[in-house]
C-alpha cells in the first residue's frame, strides 16, 4: 500500500488517498505513474464522475462556449445524449473508461441502422468530450486517442435526373417556393444557402451569386450564420435561366411589398414570406 495526497479537480481541495496492489512491483509501477502525472501537471487521480453527468455539464460549458456553429452544437448535443449518455459507457466513471470500452461501443454501432456519417459524428463528439475532460483536469489522458475512427463506405453520389427534376418542378408549379427550388436546381446551392441569400450578394452584371451566409433552424429558431467551411464560401456563375428566375422573384417580391404596406419586414432576403420575413 502507498499513501499520497492530491488536489481534487472537482472541489479544488487537497485530499489524501492510498493505492494497493498485489505485490511490490505492481505498487511501484502505480507510484511511478502517479509521479509522472505530477511531473506533467496531470491530475493524480482521475474523476469518478460518471460520463453521463459530464455530458450534461459539458453541454452548458465547453460546448456552449465553443466557436462551433449553432446547428453543429445542436447536432453534438443530440448525438451525445442519444448515443453516449444512455450507453453502458455513459454509466461508467470517467477515470475508469479505457480505449477498450470505447472500441466495443463503436463496434456495437456497426449493427445499428445508422449512416456512416452519423457514426463518424458520434466519434467526433466522443473525442471532444474526453479532450475537454482532460483540459478541465478531470482525467489525465484522452482514451479516444487510440480508438479508430469508423470507416465510411465509398458510394456514388445520388442525384436527380433531368426528367426527375422536371417532375418535381411540375408538382410545385403553384408553390410560392418554386423560384427558390428552381434556383437550387440550376446552381446546386444548399437549402440554407438559398434561404440566406440576400440581394446584395447577387451581381447581375457579372452574372454571379456570392454565397456568404446560410439560414437554418436551430433550437426552433431561424439562425443566420457564415458558411461552415472556406469551400462553402464561394461564387456561383449564373446561367441565363437562373437570372430570369431571380428577376421574376424580384418582381414578385416588389408586388408583395406593395400589398403588405407597413406590415412589410425590412429584410434584404431574396426569398421571403408574404410579409417580407425569412422563410
Amino acid at each position: 500500500r502507498a499513501k499520497f495526497s492530491y488536489l481534487d479537480p472537482e472541489t479544488g481541495l487537497s485530499k489524501r488517498a492510498d493505492i494497493t496492489r498485489k505485490n511490490q512491483a505492481e505498487l511501484l509501477q502505480a507510484v511511478k505513474e502517479i509521479q509522472q502525472r505530477s511531473e506533467h501537471g496531470f491530475v493524480l487521480r482521475d474523476s469518478q464522475q460518471e460520463l453521463h453527468f459530464w455530458i450534461e455539464e459539458w453541454q452548458t460549458s465547453r460546448l456552449q462556449m465553443s466557436d462551433r456553429k449553432g446547428s453543429t452544437k445542436e447536432l453534438y448535443r443530440n448525438l451525445a445524449n442519444t448515443h453516449l449518455a444512455s450507453s453502458t459507457v455513459g454509466q461508467m466513471p470517467l477515470g475508469e473508461i479505457r480505449a477498450l470500452h470505447l472500441t466495443r461501443f463503436f463496434s456495437g454501432l456497426s449493427g445499428d441502422h445508422m449512416s456512416d456519417s452519423t457514426k463518424r459524428n458520434i466519434y467526433t463528439v466522443a473525442r471532444a468530450l474526453f479532450e475537454d475532460a482532460v483540459s478541465d483536469g478531470l482525467i489525465a489522458r484522452n482514451p479516444m486517442l487510440t480508438v479508430k475512427r469508423p470507416k465510411a463506405k465509398k458510394s456514388e453520389a445520388k442525384y436527380l435526373t433531368a426528367e426527375q427534376v422536371s417532375q418535381v418542378l411540375g408538382q410545385l408549379k403553384d408553390s410560392r417556393h418554386l423560384n427558390a427550388i428552381v434556383l437550387i436546381a440550376f446552381t446546386g446551392m444548399r437549402r440554407g444557402e438559398a434561404l440566406g441569400l440576400e440581394w446584395a450578394n447577387i451581381d447581375f452584371e457579372k452574372r454571379v451569386i456570392k454565397i456568404r451566409a446560410t439560414l437554418n433552424r436551430v433550437n426552433r429558431k431561424l439562425v443566420r450564420t457564415e458558411p461552415k467551411t472556406q469551400n462553402s464560401r464561394r461564387d456561383i456563375a449564373l446561367t441565363e435561366q437562373a437570372i430570369e428566375i431571380l428577376k421574376a422573384q424580384k418582381l414578385r417580391q416588389a408586388q408583395e411589398r406593395l400589398r403588405a404596406g407597413s406590415e412589410w419586414a425590412p429584410t434584404d432576403y431574396v426569398f421571403t414570406t408574404e410579409s417580407g420575413g425569412p422563410v
